[in-house]
């Protein structure tokens, strides 16, 4: 008893060490995901304000080089570069360069910092360069005829990041406390393990990471905040160092003209900035908006103010220049943040019940054994949750890149001189291998068993990440994505056989939920990550990230999964293997014809085509950022799921499928025409004008049409197998092999879809517009299908094994 007592109390303090672990993982992961985003927006506030600070430099020595004259003999350049250094501590240096990269003026120890960087200023546009120590910012100097040079401003990057890591320690210690609060309160409620007890755990768990998330979001308002204000007190000083000349010689404003124009230039080179005014005594004598001249200055309560007095001791007027900057540009960021924080809360949320439910099956099974209880259903169910975590891995480690493979596989296709529709080969070739693979991979099973598919194809997807790990060319990119998708198919077929094998008759729809569970967990934790990481750790590193998880997951199989030979699985080859002739048979049949090329193959077609492929590129280039397409594909994966779980019920209970498979058609099309809308040129016009509004306006609608899109996919996923299991053909061979011959075939819509949609672009111009062709079809197939329909009576046949 006493020993029995030990080792309960054992179990606890591992229990509450696995839980710190976990959510210090999840805690880790948002503080860095936090800090990488503050660091990023706040070294944008900075670099906004010095292509501000040298456009206003480049105006001046423009109207010099316009008159003819040559760079080297304005005198000036000190003189105008003065104010710019004395009022922002964050300047290292400032420089002129000529065409060849040769300095010709300098100011700043910033300047001779940076020899390594190239003069990459000949655009009309600024440009930043960055390295480890510097941030410097290049805009061109052109005279009527041509770029005679180049000026450079710079600036040190641990300037611009101490802030934020000033704001982010004292997060540090509250992320651990909370954490340690868990692993308390796990250790001291965990001695119950019934099923509320794993609710509340889970409660617990919603809190401690939204407690940090609070508190991060409160760092993050404060590290904007003074971002804006340090921009909004820069463009202050230097245009008061440029202003207040005037009444220190003792003239009045009213005696110069143009000071308006001045001011609206100012606000022009700072989009952030609202309202820029001088003031007389409260009176405006100079304003962005002429019309208010003359008249009382009102603060803008919606806005941050900063102004500047610029009227020296006895001068007869109060002057004040003023700079407006609205807080809804702060609120913005933080939108966009706790944004991000949402979905990486469902990231970690998924994984770390998912390593919940493995610690329970794992305490369980060990108190089972310890006290040689348990029937063999519960030692069967249990042993199959220990491949839970290996196949959400191995979809969460291949979907970390799909929000940034589409653009990736495009730049190196046009890196290497062939047209940008080769984009499409990536994918075609991972899902024709995939194909493939499921085919070569039941024999080679049956004579290794499962955990050797399950190390085997996850090894081949570590090493097809590993290629991609350094600097990639395109080929190299078609070749990894051909050897992910073998890995991937092995991978699939050993945690299938696994499942059939532990399960029995009546836990057949467990052994389902294992692979709908990883398949769709990981692939909204993956996008969701993938999309926030790629940011911080650039593409090579997004990879190395999924080599490595791939190795471990290995050596978890490897460690816990048991070593078993086909006995059952064997049995399930008998049943579900058939010739060619089966195939054709298979083929000839009119409801599983009309199913799968009516239904199944366009809608993995637009799955792959639309929402993995031509989705990705088109918001990238309306303008959304990396974040911006993972979160559009989680939306999409996360109806899917919803409407799943619903949708297979009524169809079990009812018995109605094509009435489903035709709403599923027709609201597939109502998505793809509301995406199409929502991302035509005006709405990317419209968002570039106004940001702040008609961004949300049309990222609602792209929300809405994808969140329709992922219902109406998953009104067909699961009901279109048992359309094609109550075949008639199913009664003469069995419904599996008819259900395991359509999974096979609906790798038609997968290889084809890519293919499709970049011969679209190419015909039609990469434009939201070309979605709306793929829509047409989509409805139109539809209509067909329910036209040639012969609904049949039977009652519905759930899919056992869905992906």
């Amino acid at each position: 008893m006493k020993n029995q007592h030990t080792s309960t109390r054992n179990l606890n303090y591992v229990d509450a060490f696995t839980m710190f672990i976990v959510s210090a993982l999840s805690v880790c992961l948002l503080l860095y995901v936090a800090f990488g985003e503050a660091r990023r927006t706040n070294e944008q506030f900075q670099i906004d304000k010095l292509t501000g600070q040298a456009e206003l430099m480049q105006v001046t020595l423009e109207t010099f080089l316009h008159a003819g004259l040559p760079i080297r003999q304005y005198a000036g350049f000190s003189i105008i570069s003065y104010p710019i250094m004395s009022t922002d501590k964050s300047i290292a240096g400032m420089a002129v360069r000529d065409p060849a990269g040769v300095k010709i003026f300098s100011v700043g120890d910033g300047a001779r910092a940076i020899p390594s960087l190239r003069n990459v200023a000949a655009s009309d546009q600024p440009e930043v360069q960055r390295s480890d120590a510097i941030i410097e910012i290049s805009v061109p100097l052109r005279n009527k005829f041509e770029r005679v040079g180049t000026l450079a401003v710079s600036m040190r990057r641990a300037l611009i990041d101490s802030k934020v890591v000033e704001a982010f320690k004292p997060l540090l210690g509250v992320g651990f406390f909370a954490c340690l609060m868990f692993a308390l309160y796990t250790l001291f409620h965990r001695s119950k393990a019934h099923q509320s007890t794993y609710r509340r755990l889970t409660f617990v768990y919603a809190g401690v990471y939204l407690s940090v998330a609070a508190a991060v979001i409160w760092s993050m308002i404060a590290v904007y905040s003074n971002g804006a204000q340090a921009k909004a007190q820069s463009v202050a000083a230097v245009l008061g160092a440029r202003l207040d000349d005037v009444p220190q010689i003792g003239l009045n404003y009213d005696q110069f003209t143009g000071i308006s124009q001045l001011l609206e230039d100012y606000r022009r080179l700072n989009p952030d900035v609202s309202n820029v005014e001088l003031t007389a005594n409260g009176k405006i004598i100079g304003h962005v908006n002429k019309a208010l001249v003359g008249k009382q200055y009102v603060p803008d309560s919606n806005s941050r103010i900063i102004s500047l007095k610029l009227s020296p001791k006895k001068y007869p007027s109060d002057i004040e220049l003023v700079v407006e900057i609205p807080k809804s540009v702060i609120y913005w960021q933080i939108a966009r943040n706790a944004k991000n924080f949402a979905a990486l809360f469902i990231a970690s949320g998924l994984v770390a019940s998912l390593f919940m439910e493995l610690g329970r099956a794992l305490r369980e099974s060990g108190k089972r054994q310890r006290n040689h209880t348990g029937n063999e259903e519960e030692v069967s169910a249990a042993a199959t949750l220990l491949v839970k975590p290996a196949y959400f891995l191995a979809v969460f480690v291949e979907s970390l890149s799909y929000p940034i493979l589409p653009h990736f596989a495009q730049q190196l296709a046009t890196s290497m001189g062939v047209s940008a529709s080769y984009a499409s080969a990536p994918f075609m070739i991972y899902y024709a291998m995939f194909g493939l693979a499921l085919i070569i991979a039941l024999p080679l099973e049956k004579r290794f068993g499962p955990r050797t598919l399950m190390i085997a194809g996850l090894a081949l997807c570590g090493a097809s990440y590993f290629a991609l790990s350094f600097d990639a060319d395109f080929l190299t990119l078609v070749a990894s994505r051909a050897m992910a998708g073998i890995g991937q198919g092995i991978m699939f077929i050993g945690v299938q056989s696994f499942a059939l094998n532990q399960s029995r008759s009546n836990q057949r729809t467990q052994a389902a939920g294992i692979i709908v569970f990883g398949f769709q967990a990981g692939t909204l934790a993956g996008m969701a990550i993938g999309s926030l990481l790629v940011n911080y750790l650039e593409i090579p590193g997004l990879f190395s990230l999924a080599t490595a998880t791939s190795l471990l997951t290995c050596l978890y199989i490897f460690g816990i999964v048991p070593d078993l030979r086909a006995s059952k699985v064997e049995a399930y080859q008998r049943r579900t293997k058939g010739g060619w002739s089966e195939f054709v048979s298979i083929l000839r049949d009119s409801q599983f014809l009309r199913s799968m090329a009516l239904i199944g193959v366009p809608a993995k077609a637009v799955m792959t085509g639309v929402v993995l492929f031509a989705m990705p590129l088109l918001l990238r280039q309306s303008g959304y950022m990396q974040e911006d397409v993972g979160q559009m594909t989680m939306i999409y994966a996360a109806s899917v799921v919803i409407i799943s779980h619903v949708v297979s019920r009524y169809v079990d209970r009812t018995g109605s499928v094509e009435g489903i498979l035709l709403m599923g058609a027709l609201l597939s099309g109502a998505g793809l025409l509301l995406i199409s809308y929502a991302g035509q040129d005006v709405a990317a016009r419209e968002i570039h004008a106004n940001i702040h509004t008609s961004f949300a306006i049309g990222t609602s609608l792209m929300v809405l049409g994808v969140a329709m899109l992922g219902v109406a996919h998953g009104l067909i996923n699961a009901p279109i197998v048992t359309n094609v299991a109550n075949a008639p053909i199913a009664t003469d061979l069995g419904a599996a092999r008819v259900a395991a011959a359509y999974r096979l075939l609906e790798r038609v819509g997968h290889i084809t879809g890519p293919l499709i949609l970049s011969q679209i672009f190419l015909m039609s111009t990469q434009s939201w517009f070309s979605l709306n062709w793929v829509a047409a079809a989509t409805i139109l197939f539809g209509l067909i299908f329910i036209a040639t329909s012969k609904q049949s009576s039977e009652p519905g046949y759930p899919a056992e094994l869905s992906q």
